[in-house]
């Protein structure tokens, strides 16, 4: 079964707390969500290829402004 490694110190990672200061504190698990996705449907590349923003904000159940999410992952270098 496929497996994803969380290091004990992710919820005090200074790229989370920034992504955290961007989006929301609710949103601090988003980053999870993602490797999670990628890890099911994307395991051989790890590409994301072919999503728009939109759809990618989707995934990952955004419902703020749209491009806001997918600008502080960029930003933050999760993504």
């Amino acid at each position: 079964m496929p497996s994803l490694n969380l290091d004990l110190d992710y919820f005090s990672h200074p790229k989370i707390l920034r992504l955290v200061g961007r989006v929301g504190p609710e949103h601090v698990a988003v980053p999870i969500r993602l490797w999670c996705y990628v890890g099911k449907y994307h395991c051989e590349t790890g590409i994301l290829a072919g999503y728009s923003p939109h759809a990618l904000e989707s995934v990952l159940l955004w419902t703020g402004e749209p491009g806001k999410l997918i600008a502080a992952l960029l930003s933050e270098k999760l993504l």
